[in-house]
């Protein structure tokens, strides 16, 4: 039996609880009050995750769960959450809301996303150069490549911030301020991507791997669960933190076509065997069973 109970007036620091009867067969997901849409599709995949594994459960638990973007100074227990340093070993690394949805970045489901993006991953680039576009306020390292991108006609940087009023009327994405809203299907027009640190970590390294394109993946603190499966010149090019070593990066990219095609394509191979809804799901249901068999 599965139990849905509604946010208590207090909000602790976790953002949300998940508890199992081990006598009663019953999961408890408490919601503590989370940013926008990120606690009811997090909870989406737990429920996912019990049915699968719910004949396997015998202990009773109870672990917090955390949806922001990162855990500066988490508790001592462990507990749940969508990335950890290296130094945080008592956080146990999730998949996060996205591959349930995020409507109001666009994606109202994770899975016909990253469809669409497959799809347009089919076809050749028509933009040459390397792209990205995001809010530049969450990081240094974000205004530090629009300069770059200023200064580098082989690189083209959108900045833009999400409002707080819907798009349209039918629909729940908020309505993009600065630059014009590219979807991530359209990020396939260009011949490389790249991924930029922000404030945790990130919501669509996975989703810009099945793109079919060069993905430059910039070293940051905060990793996700499957990023220890990632091999740099293999499945993405490394970047260093400060971008240093971009236009290096860009330059051999450039000069071995063959090499940065094959990278883009194994990235792709990658993602379509780890990181779709249901492999999240499996993830989560096998740290289920890390808790309660």
């Amino acid at each position: 039996m599965l139990t849905l109970r509604g946010r208590r007036t207090a909000v602790p620091r976790a953002n949300m609880e998940v508890a199992f009867d081990g006598r009663g067969g019953e999961i408890v997901i408490r919601d503590r009050g989370g940013f926008q849409t990120r606690n009811p599709s997090t909870a989406h995949l737990f429920v996912e995750a019990f049915h699968a594994v719910r004949d396997r459960l015998r202990r009773s638990f109870s672990i917090d769960v955390f949806t922001g973007d990162c855990l500066a100074e988490p508790p001592s227990r462990p507990h749940f959450a969508y990335c950890a340093g290296s130094d945080q070993p008592q956080t146990i690394r999730i998949p996060d809301f996205v591959f349930w949805g995020w409507p109001e970045a666009g994606i109202d489901d994770y899975e016909a996303t990253r469809l669409a993006i497959l799809e347009a991953s089919r076809r050749p680039p028509d933009d040459p150069r390397l792209f990205w576009i995001g809010n530049p306020k969450t990081h240094p390292t974000r205004e530090r490549f629009l300069q770059l991108a200023a200064a580098d006609a082989r690189m083209h940087a959108a900045g833009l911030q999400w409002g707080t009023t819907a798009a349209a009327p039918e629909s729940r994405r908020l309505q993009a301020q600065g630059a014009a809203f590219v979807s991530l299907a359209d990020h396939c027009r260009y011949r490389y991507l790249i991924d930029l640190q922000g404030i945790g970590y990130s919501g669509r390294v996975k989703l810009l791997l099945f793109a079919g394109r060069p993905l430059f993946l910039q070293h940051r603190r905060w990793r996700e669960f499957f990023y220890d499966e990632l091999v740099p010149f293999e499945h993405f090019i490394p970047v260093a933190e400060d971008l240093s070593d971009l236009s290096s990066r860009l330059d051999w990219a450039e000069a071995h076509p063959e090499q940065a095609r094959r990278i883009a394509e194994q990235g792709r191979d990658f993602a379509c065997e780890r990181l779709c809804r249901r492999h999240a799901v499996e993830h989560l249901g096998r740290r289920l069973l890390e808790l309660g068999a």
